[in-house]
Parts: structure tokens; sequence; C-alpha cells
């Protein structure tokens, strides 16, 4: 009986062998891509989702340097009309002057009873201007003072947006290295 156990022992010790030969003779399994290509989804989804939030910071931006621009040339072109307004205003004050003298009197002649009177009139129309000279050269300033105010303000504005969309950029070049070397 022995002999029949060491035969049996035998017999399972070469199974056992043919066993293990068999799979050391198999080719290596792959390794589980399931977590890298779960880790490729990730980083595929932070590039997406940082390339749309860089898109709309880009189109912030713009959208309020545009702003800026077009309201700073509305203020400039009614500045300019406003100029010409007052041009135009005087020229027709110059027009309309000659026209309120007595016929019969050549022009710029005043007849003799009123030149006191017109001299009076004519000093007060030149201190009148001169008031209205100053007042404007003033209104001018405060203007020009409120203009470069509101375009520091827009800068820092703007300087804002620039900042976010460039820190925006460069997490989405980071995030687009991390994703194209994932692939390697």
């Amino acid at each position: 009986m022995r002999m029949r156990h060491l035969a049996a022992w035998f017999s399972g010790a070469a199974l056992l062998g043919t066993g293990a030969t068999l799979l050391w003779a198999q080719p290596p399994q792959p390794q589980r891509a399931a977590p890298a290509q779960a880790e490729r989804d990730k980083l595929r989804a932070e590039v997406i989702k940082l390339r749309t939030e860089s898109e709309m910071l880009r189109f912030d931006y713009e959208l309020a340097r545009d702003g800026v621009l077009e309201e700073l040339k509305m203020g400039r072109s009614m500045k300019m009309a406003g100029q010409l307004m007052g041009a135009f205003g005087g020229l027709q004050a110059a027009i309309n002057e000659p026209q309120a003298e007595p016929p019969g009197l050549a022009p710029g002649q005043v007849p003799e009873p009123d030149q006191g009177k017109a001299a009076e009139a004519a000093k007060a129309a030149k201190q009148e201007e001169k008031k209205a000279a100053l007042e404007n050269s003033k209104a001018a300033e405060e203007m020009a003072k409120q203009e470069a105010a509101f375009i520091a303000e827009q800068k820092k504005d703007l300087g804002r947006r620039f900042t976010l969309l460039t820190e925006k950029r460069l997490e989405l070049e980071d995030a687009e290295r991390n994703y194209h070397e994932s692939l390697r």
C-alpha cells in the first residue's frame, strides 16, 4: 500500500508542478486600467472646466474693456459737441449783434445819446463773457478730474479681471500638461 500512496503523492506533485508551470507560462495580465482611466477622466474634466472658466473670464474682460472704451469715446464726443455748440452760439451772437443797431447808422456806430449806455453794456457783456469763460474752464478742469478718476478706477477693475484670466490660463496649462503626461 505504501507504493500506492507514494504513487498518489507523486501524481499529485506532478499535477501541482504542471499547474504551476502553466500558471507561470501565462502572459502577464495588464495592470488594471480602471484607476488610470478614472484619473485621466478626472484630469480631462478639469481641463474642460478650466477652459470654460478661462473663456468666460476672457469674455468678461473684453466686454468690460470695450464698455470703458465706448464710454470714454462717448464722453469725449459729448465734450467736443459742447465746444462746437458754444462756438456756434458765440458766432450766432456776433451775427445777431449788428442787427440790433438802428437803421441809418454805419455798422459799429452808436448814436450819441446812447454811447454811455452802450459803453456800460459792452463792459457788462465783457465781464459776463469773462465769468462764463472762467466757469467753463473750471467745469472743464472738473470734468477732466472726473474722467481721470473714472479711467483710474476702470483700469484697476480691468487689471483685476486680467489677473484672474491669467491665473486661470496658467491653471489650464498645468492641467493640460498633467493630462498629456497621464496619456504616456
